[in-house]
């Protein structure tokens, strides 16, 4: 079997995290924590260099006491670290510290690599405040044919699961 054949044989698992009562900045690095405490590595998809350099700093300085290991794109050896920080749509083919997870905080692009042969085994697909209309058809589209499962923030901090498998 071929490795493209492997690839596109291996099920994908799709999440979605809507942050609406803790702050993407708090939420995200626990995200972060619980992913390396499974020994897994992840490349953390950004839209724009500031976005990216925002959460650089937010790794760096969000609780005194901890430090999550990661590196941007930019690093001498990108392949080093457990965390990858890019705006490189490149780094999501290519996976070059063999992450089998991705974040993106577009919906877009997670439902697209959902649908290619891509090296990842699960998806997430973050968003903060903000549940557009355009996400809502996105996802009903795509879950007819790829499993997602869409967790709400509450106001009291709890999760609402959503299963839109069909």
């Amino acid at each position: 079997m071929t490795e493209n054949n492997r690839i596109a044989k291996k099920k994908i698992s799709v999440v979605g995290y809507v942050f609406q009562a803790l702050p993407i900045e708090k939420a995200l690095p626990k995200l972060l924590e619980k992913i390396l405490d499974q020994n897994h590595k992840v490349i953390l998809k950004f839209e724009t260099s500031e976005e990216l350099e925002h959460f650089n700093t937010c790794l760096w300085t969000y609780h005194p006491k901890s430090f999550l290991p990661h590196g941007k794109d930019t690093a001498e050896n990108p392949a080093d670290h457990p965390i990858l920080l890019t705006t490189s749509s490149s780094f999501l083919i290519s996976a070059p510290n063999q992450a089998i997870i991705a974040i993106s905080f577009s919906l877009e692009e997670i439902l697209s690599l959902a649908s290619t042969s891509s090296p990842f085994e699960k998806l997430i697909w973050i968003s903060s405040y903000s549940f557009t209309d355009k996400d809502k058809s996105y996802l009903e589209i795509a879950s007819k044919t790829i499993p997602i499962s869409l967790y709400l923030q509450k106001s009291d901090s709890t999760w609402l699961k959503k299963d839109l498998s069909s």
